[in-house]
């Protein structure tokens, strides 16, 4: 409702001036030199200021305040743009690249300024390259908008100064048209007011080396050194279920995700940079479920170790099978180890904190235990061990191990 009324004011105030009729003096266009300076920041962000002097009455005897038309080769969004005191601006109407405002002007001040926080991004061009482009002519204006902005109570038509946040080889930026700007230093390039009715039917370019390009450039050299980190992390088995190496594989896995997901968003379509992520997303999002289901791990989940011996000597080649009661589900797991030294390990998980289980082993006609299957304590985080021991049956020779 506010913008709404802000904008009925200045169409008011402005059709006002209008009928008045009043008379204001025809100036030259370069006369007051109004200034539009473009500022581009690291990030390829635009913004601008722009600094005009008013028009003086004729007769002026007292003071008397006018309204004016100002004209940008923009699209500003709304609360995007800042008068300095003593100026009133509301938006009048805009396009896809202009926008037209109403100004109360107060004939006692000599200059105004208005800044533009945000005039959008530089556009992509070819991946590595970055396009800012206008159009000072406002070609695309209506009859009637075209004629307001040629009257002597507006300004549209400014001298530009484009300012880049690093100096430029001048071989490395693209301009256009080439014979109406020029360099002022190695940060900075002018282009005079244009006026309406010279032939200037492309707009105005100016394409730089995207520093986007040079986003990529550090993301895959972090995300190399990280994938380096994490590698060597990943092959030291002896470091896993300890709470640093989890924590410090997690930290690298999240940063190597999130910086991915930065650079990539940054970065657009960068296919250098999309290779390296490619290879190290998908590791790094396996580690971080790794870390996350080993740190649930420690708090939810038991161990039982049982080591099997055959006449005293470790024997791996046996079925072994565990029952687990949780009180509200029992559950029968088996498990024929693939390990050395007769060893069998059993990963259950307990979401309450204890539950019961026994052991099982395998029968054979080959060999005879003594081992008794009872029912035992489990706690959550805890490792139990259990040893069986068998014994080779007579006229029955012991297993090759």
């Amino acid at each position: 409702m506010r913008l709404f009324s802000r904008k009925f004011l200045g169409s008011i105030l402005l059709t006002i001036g209008i009928l008045l009729r009043i008379n204001f003096d025809v100036k030259d266009l370069n006369s007051n030199d109004p200034m539009m300076t473009i500022h581009i920041s690291d990030h390829e962000s635009v913004s601008a200021d722009v600094s005009f002097q008013g028009v003086p009455i004729a007769g002026n005897a007292t003071f008397r305040p006018y309204i004016m038309v100002i004209a940008i080769p923009f699209k500003v969004a709304p609360n995007t743009f800042q008068p300095e005191d003593g100026l009133r601006i509301s938006t009048l109407t805009q396009g896809e690249d202009f926008t037209l405002f109403s100004a109360m002007i107060a004939q006692d001040q000599n200059e105004y300024k208005i800044h533009f926080i945000n005039l959008g991004e530089m556009a992509d061009a070819n991946g590595n390259r970055a396009k800012l482009q206008f159009d000072p002519t406002y070609s695309n204006l209506d009859i009637v908008e075209h004629q307001l902005i040629t009257t002597t109570y507006s300004v549209a038509f400014w001298n530009y100064l484009v300012k880049f946040p690093i100096e430029y080889d001048q071989t490395d930026v693209t301009i256009f048209p080439p014979t109406l700007i020029t360099w002022e230093d190695p940060k900075t390039l002018y282009m005079p007011a244009t006026s309406s009715q010279l032939p200037v039917a492309e707009r105005t370019s100016v394409v730089i080396p995207s520093s986007k390009q040079n986003n990529a450039i550090i993301g895959e050299i972090i995300i190399g050194f990280l994938l380096g980190i994490l590698t060597f992390s990943l092959e030291n088995y002896q470091f896993r279920r300890k709470i640093g190496w989890l924590l410090s594989t997690l930290a690298v896995s999240g940063l190597i995700i999130s910086i991915s997901l930065h650079y990539g968003f940054m970065g657009g379509i960068n296919f250098p940079f999309i290779a390296v992520a490619a290879f190290g997303a998908p590791l790094a999002l396996g580690s971080l479920y790794s870390c996350v289901y080993s740190l649930l791990a420690l708090k939810f989940e038991a161990m039982v170790n049982i080591n099997i011996f055959l006449d005293n000597v470790a024997f791996d080649l046996v079925e072994v099978a565990i029952e687990v009661d949780r009180g509200y589900w029992r559950h029968l797991k088996r498990k024929v180890t693939k390990l050395a030294d007769g060893k069998h390990t059993f990963y259950i998980w307990l979401w309450k904190p204890t539950a019961k289980y026994r052991i099982i082993p395998g029968t054979s006609t080959e060999f005879s235990t003594t081992y008794q299957g009872n029912w035992k304590n489990l706690e959550q985080g805890k490792t139990k061990v259990e040893t069986i021991h068998l014994l080779t049956l007579p006229n029955h020779p012991q297993p090759s191990l």
